[in-house]
This record gives C-alpha cells, structure tokens and sequence, in this order.
C-alpha cells in the first residue's frame, strides 16, 4: 500500500492522499459510512460540503467553502 501523506481535515473529516504522482484525494466520514474519491482537493472539500448539505457557514470562500 502506498505511503499516505498527513491528512488535511475538512469539517471534521480527513481527506487523504497517497504519495504516488496523480494519486486521488480520498475521506471518509464513518458516523455515515459515506466515503468519496475526487482528482483535486477543492473538488473532495465541495463533495464533503455536499454529503453533510452545503457549504460551511465557518470558512470563508478562499478556504474551501
């Protein structure tokens, strides 16, 4: 299994990458067994905002909304 860089956490769910070039940025939020796989971090963050039903009312804009 490939190395995994540290976690960055987003509302309070680690998103993850593994440190092979191209790899996907990976979370998983177990209170929900939800989990989800995106090319870029920006676009793991919108499914994350998305799974738990919109944008954080605590980040501004420039932090990933």
């Amino acid at each position: 299994m490939a190395d995994q860089i540290l976690p960055i956490i987003h509302r309070g769910i680690a998103i993850r990458q593994a440190e092979v070039p191209g790899a996907p940025f990976e979370w998983t939020h177990e209170e929900t067994d939800a989990h989800g796989m995106a090319p870029t971090l920006d676009e793991a963050k919108r499914q994350i905002n998305t799974h738990l039903g919109g944008p954080d009312p605590d980040c501004r804009p420039e932090e990933g909304e």
